[in-house]
């Protein structure tokens, strides 16, 4: 799955079902699905008052391209994460 996020709200798309490529949109594929959370989370980790700490772990290859992995942590008197 494929998801962006801008102003506009979020986008997905699906790529693989089973490892295999497809064409197919979430509509057609049924099931439980849930949206927003990725662009909220987003929003609340870069926001300052969160005061997120960023780390840097490491690099690596990720299906042939160049990747950065980080790690972040926000205190919990920070954080607006609820369940």
């Amino acid at each position: 799955m494929a998801v962006a996020f801008s102003d506009q709200g979020e986008r997905y798309n699906l790529l693989t079902i089973n490892g295999k490529p497809t064409r197919k949109s979430f509509k057609e594929i049924g099931g439980i699905k849930s949206d927003s959370e990725f662009g909220t989370m987003l929003q609340w980790i870069f926001q300052p008052e969160s005061q997120t700490k960023f780390h840097w772990e490491r690099s690596e290859e990720l299906r042939g391209r160049p990747t950065i992995v980080f790690s972040y942590r926000i205190e919990q008197e920070h954080s607006k994460f609820e369940i």
